[in-house]
């Protein structure tokens, strides 16, 4: 399984980290209402990433995330701890900011499943 350590890309931080619940609820004739956690990851995360550098690296790091709209890979959130993520899909964008450096923005959720390959 591919990690982002692979590259030692330095990702930008600051981004909001979205912490999304599946949870369900429902409310019975006599105004009591329950309310209940989904499965065994009630807790989903997303967050957006970015990277600044050269062209020729940037190019290399498109490739890598759109292999892995579908396959995951590790990576560490801020202020969090190793998780595997998929690339959102739709998210990938890139700017040139000269004629040989870029900016790479893409977001990640975060993949629950079963996974093979090496170390995973």
């Amino acid at each position: 399984m591919a990690t982002i350590e692979q590259f030692r890309w330095p990702l930008a931080a600051g981004g909001d980290v979205k912490v999304m619940d599946r949870s369900r609820s429902n409310e019975f004739g006599d105004g009591a209402r329950q309310t209940v956690q989904e499965g065994i990851n009630p807790f989903m995360y997303e967050f957006p990433c970015q990277w600044s550098g050269t062209a020729n690296v940037g190019n290399q790091i498109i490739e890598f995330l759109k292999r892995h709209i579908t396959t995951p890979f590790k990576i560490i959130p801020p202020h969090g701890e190793l998780m595997l993520v998929t690339v959102k899909s739709g998210s990938i964008t890139y700017r040139a900011l000269g004629h040989a450096t870029m900016s790479v923005s893409f977001e990640v959720k975060q993949a629950v499943g079963i996974y093979t390959g090496l170390n995973g």
